[in-house]
């Protein structure tokens, strides 16, 4: 009577493994993609009216709005939360300077995607 037992637990065991397997298939597969932007801003940001650039992986370009004009901020408070209603999230800061004392700031911002949009925009960045 024990002899069944034991092939019962056997199987559940290698059933345990399986879908241990299958859950980390899972896992790769709803890895969460994003499309990345750094937004450069630069001198100092303590000044009003000031514009960015904007890296998109293709061109870094002054930031315009949909109606072509360049869009000045008031504030990096203004700017975020431009950015934050686009649908972007803030994913670091940082400074830089170059040899001529010139400083920029710089955030990187992200927006979830898909990971077609994700491939796409890895092939539209390489030359």
């Amino acid at each position: 009577m024990a002899l069944p037992f034991l092939t019962f637990a056997q199987e559940v065991e290698l059933g345990d493994t399986e879908l241990q397997a299958v859950e980390q298939e899972n896992v790769v597969e709803e890895q969460q993609h994003y499309i990345y932007n750094v937004v450069i801003f630069a001198g100092s940001m303590n000044n009003e009216d000031f514009d960015v650039e904007i890296d998109d992986g293709k061109d870094i370009k002054k930031l315009k709005g949909k109606d072509g004009k360049k869009i000045k901020f008031k504030t990096p408070a203004a700017a975020l939360m431009y950015f934050i209603s686009e649908g972007w999230e803030l994913h670091l800061k940082g400074e830089a300077s170059n040899p001529n004392d010139l400083k920029m700031t710089y955030w990187v911002i992200r927006k979830p995607c898909t990971k077609a949009e994700f491939d796409k925009a890895v092939k539209e960045g390489i030359k």
